[in-house]
């Protein structure tokens, strides 16, 4: 156990790294839309096992209460998002950087810090859209009342919003994935969301990559599922 611990991690002999919002359980593969890919760039690799190591350490056995602070190891990788530690930083900037057209995936909202972003964008003349949920599974009324004042409020700014649900399928899925594409030509994929928690407290992993079949990849998922798997947010024609 580690305390607010949230990043979908796979390392394999060192050699290896799988990686993005998809959990080891039953909905991620059934119902859910989540991402996940693999990188074996040795700088990145060098870091997460460092950071994995230092988790372990600052963990403790199931049932036991955890050690009280949460250190992080130091990150380096100017592409490496390491939540509470640099994924605010790293996030704004890509964001800042969009000229053209910026496609945001999030389960869940209420950062706005984040948020702001988008809404520069759109002031820029970016188009800007967004998928997420309309009612968070599990959600506290409190977590519930943040996503629904943030898709209101992004969707009066100028953002195009679709949000998927309620009914969750293979074919209509529950919209869990975090992952943007900016200017068809960068993207991010991992584990750190547009909530208040994902930066300041949890610890998140993701990654910036500008790898042609990754950008492409999710670029497309993007399109097919803003036009086929999701709906408009409030319920109008964009």
């Amino acid at each position: 156990m580690f305390p607010r611990s949230f990043p979908k991690i796979i390392l394999i002999d060192s050699k290896l790294l799988v990686y993005g919002s998809a959990c080891l359980d039953e909905t991620t593969f059934m119902q859910y839309r989540d991402f996940a890919t693999a990188n074996a760039d040795l700088q990145i690799l060098d870091e997460l096992e460092r950071l994995f190591q230092n988790d372990w350490t600052y963990s403790a056995e199931v049932g036991q209460p955890p050690p009280p602070f949460n250190p992080t190891a130091r990150i380096s990788g100017t592409d490496l998002m390491i939540s509470p530690v640099n994924s605010a930083d790293r996030l704004v900037r890509l964001y800042q950087k969009a000229k053209r057209t910026l496609d945001v995936y999030t389960e869940l909202l209420g950062n706005l810090t984040l948020e702001s972003e988008l809404f520069a964008a759109v002031k820029r003349g970016v188009r800007v859209r967004l998928i997420a949920p309309a009612q968070v599974n599990g959600a506290t009324p409190e977590i519930q009342q943040l996503q629904t004042d943030s898709l209101e409020a992004l969707a009066a700014a100028g953002v195009h919003v679709h949000v998927s649900g309620p009914q969750e399928s293979a074919q209509l899925p529950y919209m869990h994935a975090r992952a943007a594409v900016v200017d068809d030509s960068i993207a991010y994929l991992g584990s750190v969301s547009l909530s208040p928690d994902s930066i300041t407290f949890n610890r998140e992993m993701g990654l910036i990559s500008q790898h042609p079949l990754l950008v492409n990849g999710l670029e497309a998922q993007f399109q097919s599922d803003y036009l086929s798997r999701s709906k408009s947010y409030p319920d109008s024609e964009d």
